[in-house]
């Protein structure tokens, strides 16, 4: 499988490309453009949480452990005084480094159920959700986050089965493990994470003005027309 380090770096290509086309055709300002970017980033290790012990399961826990004491503190802060709201973050921090790490800890195995499309779809509408639910971000703010997290999940899945491929040598024994759909054997964590998926699914806001938006030809033209230099490039060279 990919290192971490590819892991993050074609995330950040894959993140930074989509995010950029959104922003430079207009449709995200620079803090939403930057959000998505971090998303992709984020989601481009998730599915390594489920190895134990690794020096990415630390990193992702610590920063989701920072991300969720900030978000509860923002969501509930405004009542309390600076010494209780930092309290308040030191708790939830700790709180949820610790009860997660452990959770995952003792439910998955590595390139077991959470190496799957399924847990990145999970981990997407999770994101969306949470966002909207307890951060309050508008509708359009949650699920452009909440995209670029699942986007980012599936770039690591497809980098994984792509370096179990036979290039240089025979093909690796664990082709087939991380893009699938379920664990053959497993009903009960394929079963879970659909369960998951689905339920974290009905968090999500209502995405009509979304769906329209994506059907629209004009907003496919503009970010495919975003791609390419019009004229010169940087203005100075070409035609």
């Amino acid at each position: 499988m990919a290192d971490a380090k590819t892991h993050v770096t074609v995330a950040a290509l894959v993140g930074g490309a989509a995010s950029l086309a959104l922003h430079l055709s207009g449709f995200l300002p620079p803090a939403e453009t930057l959000w998505a970017l971090l998303a992709c980033l984020a989601g481009g290790v998730m599915p390594d949480l489920d190895a134990d012990n690794s020096v990415v399961l630390r990193e992702v826990f610590t920063l989701i452990a920072i991300t969720v004491a900030f978000t509860v503190v923002f969501a509930v802060g405004s009542r309390f005084s600076v010494l209780e709201a930092m309290l308040l973050w030191l708790v939830v921090n700790q709180l949820t480094r610790l009860l997660l790490f452990r959770l995952v800890e003792k439910l998955t195995t590595h390139r077991g159920i959470w190496h799957s499309v399924p847990a990145a779809l999970f981990s997407g509408f999770l994101t969306t959700g949470l966002l909207y639910r307890v951060a309050k971000q508008p509708d359009e703010v949650a699920w452009l986050v909440g995209f670029f997290v699942f986007l980012g999940f599936l770039v690591h899945l497809l980098l994984d089965e792509v370096w179990a491929l036979p290039f240089f040598g025979p093909a690796k024994g664990s082709l087939g493990s991380a893009l699938k759909l379920y664990v053959g054997g497993d009903l009960l964590a394929t079963g879970g994470i659909y369960l998951l998926a689905g339920g974290t699914f009905f968090l999500t806001p209502e995405f009509a003005s979304l769906w329209k938006l994506l059907g629209s030809a004009s907003f496919w033209s503009r970010l495919g027309g975003a791609f390419w230099p019009h004229g010169a490039w940087f203005g100075l060279f070409g035609g």
